[in-house]
């Protein structure tokens, strides 16, 4: 994830051979669903968290092979 500490843009660099489906979810620390992406998923892919508050998120990125979980930190 990067950059990490963002201001609500990031980027997800996956670990992916080639692009697949997948969903992307951001949820946070209490396990709401505050964004949520399905679709091609690519090496790179980029989310847009301007929307929400500062705080400490998790991001749970699912594919047909893959599956990850990482912590972003949004500062204002």
């Amino acid at each position: 994830v990067y950059p990490n500490p963002s201001s609500g843009e990031v980027h997800l660099k996956l670990s992916l051979i080639h692009s697949t489906t997948g969903t992307i979810t951001v949820r946070d620390m209490s396990g709401r669903d505050l964004y949520r992406g399905n679709g091609n998923l690519t090496s790179d892919f980029i989310i847009d968290l301007h929307s929400l508050p500062a705080g400490l998120y998790v991001a749970h990125v699912t594919a047909d092979d893959f599956t990850s979980e990482t912590k972003i930190n949004i500062v204002k």
